[in-house]
């Protein structure tokens, strides 16, 4: 009886630790159009939940978990991520420090470049965008979330 009891508080107080919904989401195209031997930008939009805030790609602090884009392998060359400029907030656990952070809504710029051999047709970007979510208490686990993306290659 005290071992389920133990594991039942267990279980109650890690259920408390994790948020129940999702902290971020993503808005992506689609589709967009590239052009082969150009660069092509896809929009990465998301929003961070009321009450929440995730590291920006660039934390304060060696120890916390940057926002990062992991893009798969495709035919179209990764050139770099732009991301927007990050908030700098003081929280109460931090003691007046303040950290880089992102909160509300947000767009990161994805580059790509097209080789100049690319045929037309469509090609699908896939990628990770991760994360890691604090609220004015406590930190949870890294999160992510799948992005995938049509690019309509055209002619020049």
């Amino acid at each position: 009886m005290r071992l389920a009891l133990t594991l039942f508080l267990l279980a109650l107080s890690s259920a408390a630790q994790t948020p129940k919904r999702n902290l971020v989401q993503l808005d992506v195209p689609d589709q967009i159009e590239a052009h082969a031997g150009k660069e092509v930008e896809v929009p990465v939009k998301f929003w961070v939940a009321d009450g929440y805030h995730i590291n920006s790609n660039k934390p304060t602090e060696e120890y916390m978990i940057p926002t990062k884009v992991e893009w798969q392998a495709s035919p179209l060359k990764h050139v770099g991520d732009v991301f927007p400029t990050a908030d700098q907030r003081a929280f109460g656990f931090t003691k007046g420090k303040k950290l880089s952070v992102f909160e509300g809504t947000r767009t990161l710029k994805a580059r790509f470049a097209v080789p100049a051999s690319s045929a037309s047709g469509t090609l699908t970007l896939e990628g990770i965008f991760r994360y890691q979510a604090c609220d004015q208490a406590a930190c949870y686990p890294p999160g992510k979330v799948a992005i995938k993306v049509a690019v309509k290659v055209v002619d020049r």
